[in-house]
């Protein structure tokens, strides 16, 4: 989704420009904004009702990123003059940087009814219904800019992003094509065409689209060891090596899992039924010359003709959502791969514990640690390397020393570096835990949230040292107040004390050690917090431990993750669910707001029911 389109100072005014305007109009057409401020405000001493300068310092403003200084200097020119469309769409902007969304969405409202074919505000509109998730009215939007516009790159664009969000590739492809014959060269229509079209197995019209991605300047990966990019064969770990007869060990079979229907403590507002979900089967194996790519699931093998990718390879849904670099196009049976850079090192032999999902702490405590539970049942490769990724949070290296007592080497790979490794072992993930889904109508299930026992079991023996059997007795706040760039609780100073006041702790497990977090949440009876990886350290909390979770609502979001995980450590979970209080662009993000007097009710019944059990 694109951002506003302003009308900016390249369109004539409303009225006549007096010549100190057309000066200033000049020098902001050339992009010398402080030259423009000055000759507007000195307009603004001889003619302080002038409409146009108003509306103009205002643009320069959104130009510069003050949106709320923008607000009220557009607001003075509508003061003067209330029947330009334009100034209505410029102030619409400016709200719609301030996330102000329904306040930008009646302006823009108000613009097009001055001007019923103002196209630029209809599509301003539209991007805006689609942050307020109301598809498909965005959509028509999109369509009527075009419809006054034909030629509108954007609008066109938005429309088939739109439609592949929905999952209809066909609709999408064809308006990706008709953009493309307005603008052949319009970069992010040739990436998602050439993707939707590599899914279609049209391998050589897909990789020309992608070229024409790479040819207009903004490839995702620069720095490329080559200019040309490799189309791969995809396969599943296992498929490989009962073709190339490596070795592979079965740990686990694939298992279904009762996935129990989410507690909240007010009703949703829908239904969240229970679910059942798919375990992928557990497996070390060990590949002879292969290659290896840091911050990647992705290995290379059969002398890097074979991309081994599972996550893509299990699932037909995630194909199109396992995108990420070196891997920028993936289908179920092939993948493209680009941008990688040369390691310069090569390794006898090592075990990969790196992939996607490095910098998520989430994805690193469920998917990447307890590979070693896996690889400590084959005593042979004891003194193996581990393969990590550059870039770890001390806690993340601290955690795994602590897990490694063979002492394995270290052995960091850089971001997006291609290393041959001429023994590798690889270990399976330990859940079905995907990247939150960017497709605003996709819809959660319990396939997504299958974890291992035995991970977490390995996991709180590991760290919890037994702890995790007693019952705890402190009450842990689990603040998000230091994370300010999404999926805010915007009350949470609020709700901080309220937690205090019923003898709680407020703790932010980001400044803590690793050994730090398992301590705390180790000794905890109750933890409370808002949805998020810091929730995760509850794996360490003792059986019997209840959480109370604040999240916000959305159709679109995952509610069983985090009560499945307190089951299989027998605990119980509760939401308690707010309401958005600021939109982002993926409706996961929103900020949110939780009412104190239902969380002080569901915090109190929480309290009084721990202190029957204990009766």
């Amino acid at each position: 989704m694109h951002r506003p389109r302003e009308t900016r100072a390249g369109t004539p005014p409303a009225t006549s420009p007096t010549s100190t305007l057309d000066q200033g109009l000049r020098l902001h057409q050339s992009g010398r904004l402080t030259g423009a401020r000055q000759t507007y405000l000195e307009l603004l001493r001889t003619d302080p009702v002038n409409a146009d300068a108003w509306h103009l310092l205002g643009v320069i403003a959104l130009q510069l990123g003050e949106p709320g200084t923008a607000v009220s200097l557009i607001a003075k020119a509508i003061e003067f003059d209330a029947h330009q469309p334009v100034y209505f769409n410029n102030l619409g902007n400016a709200l719609f940087e301030q996330r102000k969304l329904e306040d930008a969405a009646a302006l823009y409202r108000h613009a097009i009814g001055l001007q019923p074919d103002y196209a630029e505000a209809i599509y301003n509109l539209g991007n805006t219904l689609q942050i307020l998730e109301q598809y498909d009215a965005a959509l028509n939007c999109y369509r009527e800019a075009v419809g006054f516009k034909p030629n509108y790159t954007d609008a066109l664009y938005s429309t088939a992003r739109l439609y592949q969000a929905r999952g209809d590739y066909t609709a999408a492809a064809s308006w990706y094509r008709r953009l493309l014959k307005v603008d052949p060269d319009y970069s992010a229509a040739n990436l998602h065409l050439g993707r939707l079209l590599f899914l279609d197995n049209r391998l050589q019209e897909a990789q020309q689209h992608y070229k024409r991605y790479k040819q207009a300047g903004i490839a995702a990966t620069p720095q490329a060891t080559t200019t040309d990019h490799l189309v791969l064969e995809l396969s599943a770990v296992k498929n490989w090596c009962a073709r190339s007869g490596s070795r592979y060990e079965c740990v686990r079979p694939e298992t279904e899992q009762e996935v129990a229907a989410p507690r909240f403590y007010d009703p949703p507002p829908a239904p969240v039924p229970a679910s059942r979900g798919v375990l992928h089967e557990l497996y070390l194996a060990q590949l002879s010359r292969a290659s290896v790519i840091g911050w990647s699931d992705v290995v290379l093998a059969g002398d890097g003709s074979v991309a081994l990718y599972d996550m893509a390879t299990r699932n037909p849904d995630d194909a199109i959502e396992a995108e990420h670099r070196p891997a920028h196009y993936v289908s179920p049976t092939r993948v493209l791969l680009d941008g990688l850079r040369a390691g310069g090192t090569a390794f006898d032999r090592g075990v990969l514990i790196a992939g996607r999902g490095r910098d998520s702490y989430a994805h690193w405590l469920i998917d990447f640690l307890p590979r070693l539970w896996i690889l400590n049942q084959f005593p042979e490769y004891d003194d193996w390397p581990l393969l990590i990724d550059a870039g770890l949070h001390s806690q993340q290296v601290e955690s795994l020393q602590h897990l490694n007592h063979r002492r394995r080497p270290l052995v960091v790979l850089g971001s997006e570096t291609r290393y041959e490794v001429e023994q590798l072992v690889l270990v399976s993930d330990l859940s079905c835990m995907r990247r939150q889904s960017f497709r605003p109508f996709a819809r959660p299930s319990g396939h997504e949230v299958t974890v291992s026992p035995d991970a977490l079991a390995y996991l709180r023996a590991a760290f919890a040292i037994g702890a995790a059997d007693r019952p705890g007795s402190r009450c842990l706040y689990v603040s998000r107040r230091r994370q300010t760039k999404f999926r805010r609780l915007q009350n949470e100073a609020e709700l901080e004390q309220l937690f205090v006041s019923h003898g709680f702790e407020v703790v932010y497990p980001e400044l803590l050690s690793h050994a730090e977090q398992v301590t705390l949440f180790s000794e905890a009876r109750i933890i409370a917090g808002a949805a998020g990886s810091n929730m995760i350290n509850t794996v360490f909390s003792p059986r019997g431990a209840k959480i109370l979770m604040l999240a916000q609502w959305n159709a679109g979001l995952n509610y069983y993750f985090f009560p499945h995980l307190a089951a299989l450590c027998g605990q119980q979970l509760t939401y308690v669910l707010g309401a958005v209080a600021q939109r982002h662009a993926y409706h996961y993000q929103h900020d949110f707001t939780v009412d104190p007097v239902r969380v002080t009710r569901a915090l109190e019944d929480m309290l009084d029911a721990c202190e029957d059990e204990q009766q």
